[in-house]
């Protein structure tokens, strides 16, 4: 069931999980299922059991409705407790930029200086800052460099959040 990807988002989180299918998991606190046991093979949120499509969509990753899917379980909160689902850079090879540069989708989002009021995710019609390029939590689609109207709030701290430094070469002096 491995997934081959160009970068670390979503498909390749529930992927891992999904090759070990009867490992037991509960619905955690926020849930409406709260406490009730089940095998990864079974989560289920919006009514879809977690699984993944040919072109590496996820279905069952999280219904916010009632905070069940594979977001929904303490399987998830552990992930999340440990540091998310991070790969080390330099992993997805095939996902380098023109410019050589690593992890420009996929595996952390890229917190921004730039303010935004945010038109989509949680921070919806809020101003935070900007974050680009995806993560492990985020969809394939919502893996790229551009801005998706994604943000998060300078004072928070977020799992699948970091930041890059980055430096212009400077001219040769003679």
């Amino acid at each position: 069931m491995t997934t081959k990807a160009r970068f670390n988002y979503n498909g390749v989180c529930a992927a891992h999980f999904l090759e070990q299918p009867d490992t037991m998991t509960t619905y955690g606190e926020r849930s409406t299922r709260k406490g009730e046991p089940v095998a990864v093979k079974d989560i289920s949120g919006g009514g879809r059991t977690l699984s993944i499509s040919r072109d590496g969509g996820v279905t069952g990753w999280i219904d916010h409705t009632n905070n069940t899917g594979f977001v929904g379980t303490t399987l998830y909160h552990d992930l999340v407790a440990e540091g998310g689902f991070t790969t080390p850079v330099g992993t997805y090879e095939d996902g380098k930029s023109w410019c050589g540069a690593y992890d420009m989708a996929g595996n952390a989002y890229e917190w921004t200086t730039t303010l935004i009021t945010a038109t989509n995710g949680a921070e919806r019609g809020k101003q935070v800052n900007e974050v680009r390029g995806g993560s492990w939590y985020s969809t394939s689609r919502s893996c790229v460099s551009a801005s998706t109207g994604e943000g998060r709030a300078a004072s928070g701290a977020y799992h699948s959040v970091g930041f890059r430094v980055g430096m212009l070469p400077t001219a040769k002096r003679p």
